[in-house]
C-alpha cells in the first residue's frame, strides 16, 4: 500500500472565504389594514441565514465536519459524514442510501456510480448548516489493503465559511500521486446540472 504524502485542500491561496449578514430593515407607520401585507413582504425580503452543503462518503472514506469552528474538534456541533462502521458495512454491500434536503443536482451527483469503488458503493449526504460561520473539514482515505495500486492518505483538513443562501460540495479526490479534498459552490442552472466554481480553502490544524 503507498501511503501519499502530498496531500491536502485545493486552493489557489489559503484564505478563508467570508460574507456580511444583511440585516432587516423594519417597516414603520404601517396601518391596521396594511400590517398582514407589510408583514407578509417583510418574510419575503428576509435574507436567507443558513448555507447547504453536500459531502461524499464510501467504505475507506472518512469525513467530518465541524460547525462554527477554524481548527479540528472545538466545542461545536460535529457531524460524521463517513467512516463510522454502520456506514462503512452498507457502502461494503452496495446499500449504502443518499440524504437530500433538496440541493441542485451537479455533475457529481448526476455520475455518482463513477465513484465506486471495490466494495464501496459512493453516497452523498446533504445538510443544512448555520451560514457565514466558518466550517472545518476533516478528511481521509484509504482504497482496499492489497488491491492494485492501493492508496493511504491519512488526514486532510481545511476551513472555509459557507455563505448564508449557498449550496457548496465536498469531494475527495484521490490519484497515485495525491489526495486533494475539494471544495465548490453549487451554481444552479436553468437547465440541467448546477456549475461548480472551486471555493478557496484555508489550511487548518487541532484545536487547542
Amino acid at each position: 500500500m503507498k501511503t501519499i504524502e502530498t496531500i491536502g485542500f485545493r486552493s489557489h491561496a489559503f484564505r478563508s472565504a467570508s460574507a456580511l449578514l444583511l440585516g432587516l430593515c423594519a417597516l414603520t407607520g404601517a396601518t391596521a389594514q396594511e400590517a398582514a401585507p407589510a408583514a407578509a413582504s417583510s418574510a419575503a425580503a428576509a435574507p436567507a441565514t443558513t448555507a447547504r452543503v453536500r459531502l461524499f462518503g464510501q467504505n475507506g472514506v472518512m469525513v467530518q465536519f465541524y460547525q462554527n469552528s477554524s481548527c479540528i474538534g472545538g466545542k461545536g456541533p460535529n457531524t460524521t459524514v463517513s467512516g463510522g462502521v454502520g456506514d462503512a458495512f452498507g457502502s461494503f454491500l452496495g446499500r449504502a442510501k443518499n440524504t437530500a434536503i433538496g440541493m441542485a443536482e451537479t455533475p457529481t451527483t448526476a455520475s455518482l456510480g463513477k465513484r465506486d469503488g471495490y466494495f464501496s458503493k459512493a453516497y452523498f449526504r446533504e445538510y443544512e448548516i448555520p451560514g457565514n460561520q466558518p466550517m472545518t473539514l476533516r478528511m481521509g482515505f484509504q482504497s482496499a489493503a492489497g488491491a492494485p495500486g492501493s492508496i493511504y492518505c491519512p488526514r486532510l483538513g481545511g476551513t472555509f465559511t459557507p455563505e448564508a443562501g449557498k449550496q457548496y460540495e465536498v469531494t475527495l479526490e484521490a490519484a497515485s500521486s495525491q489526495c486533494l479534498a475539494v471544495v465548490r459552490e453549487i451554481q444552479e442552472s436553468a437547465s440541467g446540472p448546477a456549475n461548480l466554481r472551486e471555493i478557496p480553502v484555508a489550511a487548518t490544524r487541532d484545536c487547542d
